[in-house]
């Protein structure tokens, strides 16, 4: 909507017009507003995560690492860092995923994308555009991705037992696993409050 108000975005535009990356998928003349109304076709979500473990419930040493490195330098949890590689093969996954009917079918997909067009029509980064532009607007100053980056553990409340990817109790990095593997932050992810600030 921002984007829109100042001219840099239309919802009649199509995504391959936005993201170049698409422009060679089936996903290219999707429009916005189909994709932003979940009437565009879209697959609900992928599950990438699952690729990173081999039969046995071991991490792929391609994939992750508990010790972080220039390689492996994405945190998804306390002691486990993605390839950096990562971003590209769950795109190339999305771009690669098979239309439906187009009808409202909620996809997460969108929200995967949006801060990439985000950051390309606003020039600026994700995180800094949602705080300037919409939660210090609002006076929501502490409301933050990756809150282990800001806060002390004390201050943030757990907020999963992942038994069956990251194998823990998750505080301080974002629950969604898709968000996770791409760095705690996207449209997917829910921003963080305080412990304080919802006591």
């Amino acid at each position: 909507m921002i984007l829109d108000t100042e001219g840099k975005f239309s919802i009649e535009e199509k995504l391959g017009s936005y993201l170049p990356e698409f422009k060679h998928s089936d996903k290219s003349g999707l429009l916005m507003k189909d994709l932003l109304t979940h009437q565009a076709g879209l697959t609900p979500s992928i599950v990438p995560w699952k690729n990173t473990l081999k039969n046995d419930s071991v991490y792929k040493r391609s994939a992750i690492r508990f010790m972080p490195s220039d390689r492996f330098a994405v945190k998804i949890a306390d002691r486990l860092y993605i390839n950096r590689n990562y971003r590209k093969k769950m795109f190339n996954e999305i771009k690669k995923t098979p239309l439906g009917e187009k009808k409202y079918v909620y996809s997460d997909l969108t929200f995967i994308i949006t801060p990439e067009i985000v950051e390309k029509l606003s020039g600026e980064n994700w995180t800094d555009f949602v705080a300037k532009r919409v939660y210090h607007k609002i006076g929501a100053w502490d409301l933050v991705f990756n809150p282990y980056n800001k806060y002390p553990l004390s201050r943030i409340v757990p907020t999963e037992n992942d038994t069956f990817f990251r194998m823990q109790q998750l505080q301080g990095t974002v629950h969604d696993e898709n968000a996770a593997m791409l760095g705690g932050i996207s449209g997917t992810c829910r921003a963080f409050w305080p412990r304080q600030m919802i006591s």
